[in-house]
């Protein structure tokens, strides 16, 4: 009986800190037993409702997803790479997947249904520039010193909200919450206004964006079918493989999972 009491109670306690992670209150402590817990009001819940959290972590077990460590690589491999990473989560082959890389070389790369001006694709390959189409959707980003992360997950998988805002709300404050804890300032765009993301990505800062002084340097883009999400962000900032794990350790304690290491992806 004291073993599946002090089980709870390190339950609610996880839960009550990620929870108030995104409704920004205070965290709550555990809730004795035969004591009501105090809700967020209606307008809250409804508002989060990313939080619910999945089957197996209301049993005490962190879903396991798939780290797979920080590589550089040619623009035309990531992107294949990301679409064959996909369509692996989608058969249930592999587990979720979390990673980061860097490009190597300088490259542009733009949304599988944005149209590239003529003119600028022949000064960009007159610059030696790779130039790649994503699997996702979005604008045109240049990529050179910036870090790029991909996450894929299935509807199943609910830490990852599955409705597109809240996803959109929930990953960007998870990369919000890792670069203040690298000592970078920056802050949530947070707007109602809607923007085309055609033409410069960095140039159009949209909801949920990350800016820092006025400047856009966090971005991304998400591809869907009915039950698998792809999402690919950039951040426009010179960062440290070794930094990277400040970024894993956030994803852990903020989303409940636990992440085994991968050096690859087979």
């Amino acid at each position: 009986m004291e073993t599946s009491r002090l089980r709870d109670t390190l339950f609610y306690s996880r839960r009550a800190t990620r929870e108030n992670f995104f409704l920004g209150l205070q965290t709550r402590p555990a809730v004795p037993a035969g004591l009501k817990q105090l809700e967020p009001k209606e307008d809250e819940r409804k508002k989060f409702s990313l939080v619910g959290g999945s089957t197996r972590i209301k049993k005490g077990i962190p879903q396991p997803w798939r780290w797979v460590e920080f590589i550089s690589e040619k623009g035309l491999v990531a992107m294949e790479r990301d679409r064959d990473l996909f369509e692996r989560v989608k058969q249930n082959r592999l587990e979720p997947i979390l990673r980061f890389y860097k490009w190597a070389g300088a490259a542009i790369s733009y949304g599988r249904t944005q149209k590239l001006d003529g003119t600028l694709e022949s000064e960009w390959r007159r610059q030696g520039l790779d130039i790649v189409r994503r699997p996702t959707g979005g604008g045109i980003v240049r990529h050179g010193n910036d870090v790029c992360f991909t996450l894929i997950w299935k509807k199943e998988d609910s830490e990852i909200p599955w409705k597109i805002d809240d996803s959109y709300c929930a990953i960007h404050r998870w990369i919000l919450d890792s670069i203040q804890k690298l000592g970078i300032q920056c802050q949530s765009y947070d707007t109602n206004e809607k923007i085309k993301t055609q033409g410069w990505c960095f140039q159009n800062p949209v909801r949920h964006d990350l800016i820092s002084v006025d400047k856009k340097i966090v971005g991304g883009a998400q591809r869907r079918d009915q039950e698998t999400a792809l999402h690919q962000g950039s951040i426009q900032l010179s960062l440290d493989p070794s930094q990277m794990q400040i970024f894993r350790k956030s994803f852990e304690s903020i989303f409940g999972v636990r992440l085994h290491v991968s050096a690859t992806t087979d």
